[in-house]
């Protein structure tokens, strides 16, 4: 009996080891099945040493227990792999050593009496339970203190499961070597213990999805249900039916038929039956939070970030959602603390998910790299991508399964069909706000703008009789000036833009402005530098130069506030886009003020209209470009220009 509870131990242990190679390829996963198949290597000896009485798999056991101890600790490393492991590097490289060092004196005791009489020795086998022992305490006691410094509690709670099976199995194995060596009459404790960790792992498995094997485990019990019901049938029709084959066959042949309708319902048994022992499993779960998600009737923006934060419990990962905006992807939705950069190159949006484990072009892999994520999914509606999902793994599993993948699948078409009717939506929102503007627009033109000439002619009138009268008079006319040039804003604002589209170099443009600056007397240091002399766009050229004045200039205020004011700006080409990048070395903008910075008539200039950054995202956007601002708050601020190269408009 007990060489049977071993047998099933080797199966066990070989059923993890399949289970962990199926769920992912990564370094985790097959350092985890690689315990599992000397486990269970390690069971089978013991069978046919002991049950069948062969010797010989006394030594073949040793080969295969004494890299037991590696093995152990290549898991616990691949188990917090991205931290420090240096010393567990230090430690494999010595466990290994050893290891294959037994493995070659084991093996010479095939060939030499003598190395097998060495072998048999009672202080050589006493080395050898010190070696696994020691050994497998130095795995133990790594597992042990990373643990303690594991931040999320569900890792944790994943981890203690396995240090206790591992537990187990060492204290059993450890009597079973003390057993060798005649120190109590306890026999097979290890092979025992083995059952008890294949029992936690398994629960660890089914209620913590340490390894997903809910699939395989539903399929194999349908099937083996199938076979169960169909061999118990065909028994019994070939003891009623022994000396008739015809009948026989016909009968096995009708049997036969229904069973492979009656398939599908045996598979629901078989679910019921997991979910029983198991629980839902976890991607049922998400599946119908996100089904509520999308029944549900709040806006499309907040079911984007509902489904994001979903991904993020589901999936222990930190999320964000990059939109595309021209030459660049820009951070639209994250979770709390999510640590991804707000602003991104662009390059060509993926076709599929990728995951780091299974990237395999050098493009994937930079993708990755540049999100700094363990998966990214484009979010695409119909053939256009409205940007791309990034997530980065909280845990040292970094590994997907394919309900996980299919489930993000759908969760990001989802999502970008939400984002798409986000998006028409603010732009809707934004025609009637520009509808309002505009109406108001000309009501102030024309309510203002005569009162105001009347006024300067009166002011052109006045003959100061003093200095103060003069200065007071000139004050006048300036903020007359002042008030007829916001007038005039607020009509390039508001009203119909109408683009005059010519190629032109822009870096030439930008060295026209650059000059024209100067010119206006500003103190801070300019320094253009041109990655490219010609870089050729197709776009309103007088606009484009409106938009560049006024950043530089807004660069130029900016930077004067400090000791030695510098503007540095680069203009290059750069997937299809003409790049201008204006940074500044003044006090930078806080996070407070730059979400509202767009907004026309903000301003924190105290003589500012609050209309020309407004005005140059209008203008850019009206030529399929992009503006993107950053800056740290203290002590730069970076303004970019994107505008689609000649090349590529056509």
């Amino acid at each position: 009996m007990i060489f049977i509870l071993i047998a099933a131990a080797a199966i066990i242990n070989i059923i993890l080891g399949v289970l962990a190679l199926v769920k992912g390829r990564n370094r985790l996963n097959l350092s985890f099945s690689i315990i599992s198949f000397l486990l269970a290597a390690w069971n089978i000896c013991v069978v046919f040493w002991n049950g069948y009485n062969m010797p010989v798999f006394s030594r073949i056991n040793f080969l295969f227990v004494t890299f037991v101890p590696p093995a152990a600790l290549f898991f616990v490393k691949c188990l917090f792999e991205g931290e420090n492991t240096s010393v567990m590097d230090g430690m494999l490289k010595v466990y290994m050593t050893l290891a294959i060092s037994g493995m070659v004196f084991t093996i010479s005791t095939f060939f030499s009496k003598t190395l097998f009489d060495i072998y048999m020795l009672y202080q050589v086998r006493f080395a050898i339970f010190m070696y696994e022992c020691l050994t497998l305490l130095g795995a133990f006691g790594a597992l042990i203190y990373r643990y303690m410094h594991i931040k999320f509690k569900q890792e944790k709670i994943k981890i203690r499961y396995v240090i206790m099976a591992f537990f187990i199995i060492f204290l059993g194995g450890m009597l079973d070597f003390m057993g060798g060596l005649k120190m109590h009459n306890l026999e097979y404790m290890g092979n025992i213990s083995n059952v008890a960790y294949a029992a936690i792992i398994f629960f660890a498995i089914f209620r913590l999805r340490l390894l997903d094997a809910g699939v395989i485990f539903k399929n194999f019990l349908a099937y083996t249900l199938v076979a169960v019901v169909l061999g118990s049938v065909y028994a019994a029709l070939a003891l009623a039916l022994n000396d008739k084959p015809i009948a026989m066959t016909a009968a096995m042949l009708i049997v036969s038929l229904p069973s492979v309708y009656f398939l599908k319902y045996l598979h629901g048994y078989a679910e019921l039956f997991v979910r029983k022992i198991s629980g839902v499993p976890a991607t049922d779960g998400a599946r119908a939070a996100f089904n509520i998600i999308k029944s549900t009737q709040a806006g499309e923006g907040e079911k984007v970030r509902r489904i994001l934060m979903l991904i993020r419990d589901f999936c222990e990962m930190d999320t964000a959602i990059y939109s595309a905006a021209g030459a660049y992807y820009l951070l639209a939705w994250e979770t709390e603390n999510s640590g991804f950069a707000r602003v991104m190159d662009a390059q060509d949006c993926p076709e599929k998910i990728v995951i780091r484990y299974e990237a395999k072009s050098g493009k994937e892999k930079e993708l990755l790299d540049k999100f700094g994520a363990s998966i990214i999914a484009p979010l695409k509606y119909g053939s256009q991508a409205a940007g791309i999902l990034a997530g980065r793994k909280q845990t040292s599993d970094i590994s997907f399964n394919q309900d996980e993948i299919e489930l993000i699948s759908d969760m990001c078409e989802t999502a970008a069909f939400y984002i798409k009717a986000h998006n028409l939506n603010q732009r809707v929102i934004e025609e009637e706000n520009m509808k309002r503007v505009a109406m108001m627009a000309r009501q102030m033109a024309h309510e203002i703008k005569n009162p105001l000439a009347a006024l300067w002619g009166a002011a052109q009138l006045l003959e100061g009789k003093s200095a103060a009268d003069i200065e007071n008079t000139g004050i006048i006319r300036e903020e007359i000036t002042r008030l007829t040039a916001m007038l005039d804003s607020w009509k390039d604002f508001s009203g119909e833009l109408k683009l005059n589209p010519s190629e032109f170099n822009i870096v030439k443009l930008a060295a026209d402005v650059v000059k024209l600056i100067k010119f206006q007397g500003i103190v801070a240091d300019i320094v253009l530098n041109a990655h490219q002399e010609n870089i050729t766009v197709s776009a309103d050229a007088d606009k484009i130069k409106q938009v560049l004045l006024n950043i530089i200039l807004n660069a130029a205020q900016a930077s004067g506030e400090g000791p030695s004011p510098s503007i540095k700006i680069d203009a290059a080409q750069k997937n299809g886009f003409a790049e201008i990048k204006v940074r500044d070395n003044g006090r930078g903008i806080v996070p407070e003020v730059m979400e509202k910075i767009r907004q026309p008539l903000f301003t924190t200039k105290p003589r500012g209209s609050g209309l020309g950054l407004a005005v140059s995202d209008r203008i850019l956007k009206a030529h399929g470009g992009s503006m993107i601002i950053q800056s740290d708050g203290n002590s730069y601020t970076e303004v970019t220009v994107a505008l689609s190269t000649a090349d590529a408009a056509l």
